[in-house]
């Protein structure tokens, strides 16, 4: 594909992000091995138990990323600098309320995930431990992921995936030395964790301080006589709290597939279960980086839409589905060729590894099948149009449930049917937003055109 001016920009934001996202998983796997190296099979589970309960909660207020990086990234193609203060004020209070509740219901949420998880009493009192002194990040993790949505909107993810970079680099001399040079074990560990995320949000509270300041120079404040005024680009109230509103019931409907696969793969025992989740690692692989290219969706839609300038906004979306076209053939024949050797670098048992060669076809295929649904995605996230968002995904979990339902009554393989309505949701979402496109056109008053 020819490097044109819109795939520059494309590119631009795309690779730092996936920088970013692959960087995600890192934190919990540092901690991982380092309980891993004290001795105590319980540290283990402690662990993974505080950060299974953590990433749900995080991914749920997740909405703080998403609905700033569409408001901003309008605000930022209207020129509109009041606005893009205001969006930043805005979920920054947000997070800060958000983040004063979890902490008042800490332990409501500690015994609720403790209830559904279940674990030996010593990992339970393990997790409470590493959860007790973890749990006091939520601030920092909140109001970084807002400040990362608001960069994203001002396309600049290089800041994000600087300050990713640097919570991973942080934390591991942090824990190992609180671990090993403290001897506080788990609590070691967690202490590690949270002072890096207060540093990685230090310095995020810097970046976005310079990143004002260089947009203040290049926009100008709005006042209500403009196109774009204030009152067109800042939502109200209700309207701010409808878009966090609908990506938030967006987010649960996606937990609750995720859930649902992991606990019908786990009453089929151990060995399902683990060859589900190594399948699951291939998919996620896939995720990171198709969600760099839909985080270069969110924001230049959005500058676009701001803008008005409907042409290059068509244009661009052409370009970014051109790129995940590639991509997303590019794993297909990957995992089509090589798939099998890659599931021995996730485990060495060999009939793990039998199983999940059994079912790879899932696997092989999902690139072709949920592509679009992770660039439409950020493309009606960069347009605010998350009640169409919401809608798809609440018909494709809707078709999930019944699919396992009906399909388990008449194949007498679980796994099959379960990997069948997985593939099948991941479709679903990517069909429907394809065929609203021209719809969501029109609501907006985005001409619909193919030039």
């Amino acid at each position: 594909m020819r490097i044109t001016p819109i795939s520059r920009s494309i590119l631009h934001i795309a690779l730092p992000a996936i920088a970013s996202n692959v960087t995600v998983p890192l934190l919990g796997m540092v901690d991982t091995a380092i309980v891993g190296h004290i001795g105590q099979p319980a540290y283990i589970g402690a662990i993974s138990v505080g950060a299974l309960t953590f990433s749900i909660v995080y991914w749920l207020f997740g909405f703080l990323r998403a609905s700033t990086s569409g408001l901003t990234a309008q605000a930022y193609g209207a020129r509109n600098l009041t606005a893009v203060r205001q969006h930043l004020r805005q979920s920054i209070l947000c997070a800060l309320v958000i983040s004063s509740v979890l902490l008042t219901l800490q332990q409501v949420i500690f015994r609720s995930a403790i209830w559904i998880i279940h674990p030996s009493d010593e990992v339970a009192h393990w997790s409470e431990v590493y959860y007790n002194i973890a749990i006091w990040g939520a601030p920092a993790v909140l109001l970084l992921t807002t400040l990362n949505g608001w960069m994203i909107g001002l396309q600049d993810t290089r800041k994000t995936m600087f300050v990713a970079i640097l919570q991973n680099l942080c934390n591991i001399p942090l824990s190992l030395y609180f671990v090993f040079g403290l001897k506080l074990g788990v609590a070691g560990v967690a202490l590690g964790t949270i002072c890096s995320q207060y540093l990685g949000l230090a310095t995020a509270l810097y970046l976005q301080r310079q990143l004002m300041r260089k947009i203040s120079s290049q926009l100008m404040e709005t006042p209500d006589t403009s196109p774009f005024s204030i009152s067109h680009k800042l939502p109200s109230l209700r309207q701010f709290i409808a878009i966090n509103r609908d990506i938030f019931l967006r987010t649960v409907c996606i937990v609750t597939v995720t859930v649902c696969f992991t606990s019908v793969g786990a009453r089929q025992g151990d060995t399902t279960l683990a060859a589900n989740t190594i399948l699951l690692h291939l998919f996620y692989l896939f995720s990171y980086v198709m969600d760099g290219f839909a985080n270069a969706g969110e924001t230049l839609s959005g500058h676009h839409y701001g803008a008005r300038d409907s042409k290059l906004l068509h244009a661009t979306v052409r370009k970014i589905f051109g790129w995940g076209i590639i991509l997303s053939l590019l794993f297909f024949f990957l995992y089509l060729l090589a798939g099998r050797k890659i599931l021995s670098l996730f485990s060495n048992d060999p009939l793990i590894i039998q199983l999940a060669g059994h079912y790879i076809g899932w696997s092989i295929c999902i690139p072709l099948i949920s592509m679009a649904a992770f660039i439409w995605d950020g493309i009606l996230i960069g347009l605010t149009q998350t009640r169409a968002m919401l809608l798809t995904l609440i018909i494709a979990t809707g078709i999930y449930f019944a699919l396992l339902h009906f399909a388990g009554q008449f194949c007498s393989d679980t796994n099959q049917s379960l990997w069948l309505a997985f593939t099948t949701y991941l479709f679903t979402r990517s069909f429907i937003q394809t065929i609203i496109w021209p719809k969501v056109c029109r609501q907006t008053g985005i001409s619909y055109s193919k030039a």
